[in-house]
């Protein structure tokens, strides 16, 4: 059981928008990425993670409860929304105070992370910029001691030393056994900390990158071709090694399977009357973009 289980949630807001059937968990001290463009659905899946929306069906669920009926879970979750909106008539210094006692928490590190990211906090927050906003919500999250991060577009609007030491920061919380869901469009962020990726498009989950793709940085890709349809039919009802892509050309596109059964699979293809045989090592970029640069279905890695 996930610390954090999203099962089957949908929500339509009509025209394509919305989304459909999404499902994945983050497992207790796992950081999961959660990648895709603006508009894929991420947003959308993390607020109703935080209870701020009902579903239309399915369930995101926060240590086996629903934050919309049990507000309490959330008391164990540091969130970065991707729309900062703080109180206009505080300082930055009154806001995390109050953010602290609602929690019932005391903190001696105020000083040393607004010194860390530059952060005046006796600063008006109606007269902060979008980046310092950004800052001191990152210091709300952090100062609450979480056991989980839901963190949406974190470090939208910071400039890239803030980034790189947001990611250090993180990195660190991850290390201390952190439970963590991180969404970004930033593909070299996500890579950075995350121990599986989940890729959503157009508001569907497309694609699950495992923990040991990200460990080799990407992973082989195998193109079959053959001459004759009755071929390519007998190779593409193979369920043991499902294609990731079938084509109208009699192309079968095929990524190297996991757990070290490459042997078997190189045995299986050379059973096959191949016509053409193509092998080449993918990037983890790579692999990303192709989800948005083919409109294909993704199978199973």
């Amino acid at each position: 059981m996930g610390i954090i289980e999203i099962a089957d949630l949908t929500k339509d807001y009509s025209h394509g928008r919305g989304v459909f059937h999404v499902s994945f968990e983050v497992k207790e001290g796992e950081c999961v990425g959660f990648l895709g463009p603006n508009g894929a659905g991420k947003s959308t899946t993390i607020r109703h993670l935080m209870g701020f929306a009902k579903p239309d069906s399915g369930s995101a669920m926060l240590f086996g409860k629903e934050a919309r009926k049990e507000r309490g879970v959330l008391e164990k979750v540091g969130y970065i929304p991707g729309e900062v909106s703080l109180p206009k008539n505080l300082t930055g210094r009154e806001f995390l105070s109050i953010q602290l006692s609602l929690r019932k928490r005391k903190a001696n590190t105020i000083a040393e992370l607004s010194d860390l990211f530059r952060i005046d906090l006796d600063e008006r927050t109606r007269d902060m910029s979008l980046g310092t906003k950004r800052k001191v919500a990152i210091l709300a999250a952090l100062l609450s001691s979480p056991e989980v991060y839901i963190l949406d577009e974190p470090s939208s609007g910071l400039d890239p030393s803030m980034q790189s030491l947001f990611l250090d920061i993180i990195q660190k919380e991850k290390e201390k056994g952190r439970t963590m869901l991180f969404s970004s469009h930033v593909f070299s962020e996500v890579e950075r900390v995350s121990d599986r990726i989940v890729v959503i498009k157009d508001g569907k989950i497309a694609a699950t990158i495992p923990k040991e793709v990200i460990a080799r940085g990407g992973q082989v890709r195998y193109e079959l071709s053959f001459s004759s349809l009755e071929s390519f039919h007998s190779a593409q009802n193979r369920k043991e090694y499902c294609p990731l892509f079938v084509d109208e050309e009699r192309r079968l596109l095929f990524y190297s399977p996991e757990n070290g059964r490459i042997a078997d699979f190189l045995a299986f293809v050379s059973s096959l009357p191949v016509d053409n045989f193509h092998a080449r090592r993918e990037t983890l970029r790579e692999i990303f973009l192709s989800y948005y640069q083919e409109d294909k279905e993704y199978t199973g890695l």
